[in-house]
């Protein structure tokens, strides 16, 4: 059924950009942890959603970014059925999988683009 699946190791980081332009949905799994209450800092979430990709989690935190953008699904670590059903869903509704995607590159270019950050850093730094 889950044909299409596969799982890549380690890659350098100059083939990351290549390697998102070939995949439908992105996944990040973390384990619950303490320090994870106030949320994360998972690079990996931010190249996901600056390749315009869905992304499907599996983690608990505080503040969450995938939710916060409407841009996937996520469910706590260890729920295979939530992530079945994520993966499942994607699979069947490719404009939803399309539009979540969109959701997660106007969410990175808003708060997470080099641009933007800068701009805030300095009105709430320097000014």
């Amino acid at each position: 059924d889950f044909n299409n699946i596969h799982f890549v190791g380690a890659i350098p980081n100059t083939a990351v950009p290549s390697l998102l332009s070939m995949l439908s949905v992105c996944y990040v799994g973390l384990k619950t942890m303490p320090m994870n209450c106030y949320g994360i800092s998972s690079n990996k979430i931010y190249e996901y959603m600056h390749a315009a990709k869905p992304i499907i989690g599996c983690y608990q935190i505080g503040y969450d970014p995938v939710t916060e953008a409407n841009c996937g699904f996520v469910s706590k670590p260890g729920d295979i059925d939530a992530l079945e059903a994520s993966i499942r869903l994607l699979i069947k509704d490719k404009d939803l999988a399309k539009t979540m995607g969109q959701n997660a590159k106007l969410y990175f270019d808003k708060y997470h683009d080099f641009k933007s950050v800068r701009k805030k850093l300095m009105n709430e730094v320097f000014i």
